[in-house]
C-alpha cells in the first residue's frame, strides 16, 4: 500500500505467501504494530500532535491491511517521552529503521508481489520520516 492510497499488488500477494516470505511479512506486521502503538502513546501524551500524526497512523493501518493483517490495535499505547521533540525524534528514528528494514526485506522476498509491497511500505516509512522532520523543524 503506497502513501497515496494505491495498492501495488492484489490482496492475494502478501496474504498467500510461502514460508520465507511469511517471515518477512510477519516482521513488517510486528514493526507496524509497534509503530502504531508508539504513535498512540505520542497522541496520548501530546494531544496537539494528533492532527499531523493521524494521517500517518491511517497509512500504517492501510499497510497492515495490504500485508493481510488485522488493522485493529489492542491494549494501551506505551508511554511517550515527556518532551514532544524527544517523542517525535524517537518516532522518526523508528520510522527510519523500519524503512531500512523493509528495503532489506524486499530484496529477500521470493514473491515479486511481496517484494513490491515491502518496497512500497519502505518508501512510505521514508515519507513519514520527512513529515516528522518537518514537524520537528516547525516546532509543532
Amino acid at each position: 500500500m503506497g502513501c497515496d492510497g494505491s495498492s501495488p499488488t492484489a490482496r492475494s500477494g502478501p496474504a498467500g505467501t510461502g514460508a520465507p516470505d511469511a517471515e518477512l511479512v510477519a516482521a513488517a506486521v510486528t514493526t507496524h504494530r509497534a509503530l502504531l502503538a508508539s504513535y498512540g502513546g505520542i497522541v496520548r501524551a501530546h494531544p496537539s500532535t494528533r492532527p499531523e500524526v493521524k494521517v500517518l497512523m491511517d497509512q500504517l493501518g492501510e499497510h497492515l491491511s495490504a500485508l493481510g493483517a488485522p488493522t485493529h490495535q489492542s491494549g494501551r499505547p506505551p508511554p511517550a517521552r515527556r518532551r514532544r521533540p524527544e517523542a517525535l525524534t524517537a518516532l522518526r528514528d523508528a520510522e527510519a529503521g523500519a524503512s531500512a528494514d523493509r528495503v532489506a526485506d524486499s530484496r529477500f522476498a521470493e514473491s515479486g508481489d511481496v517484494a513490491r509491497v515491502l518496497a512500497s511500505v519502505a518508501a512510505c516509512h521514508a515519507q513519514h520520516v520527512d513529515v516528522l522532520d518537518d514537524l520537528l523543524r516547525a516546532g509543532r
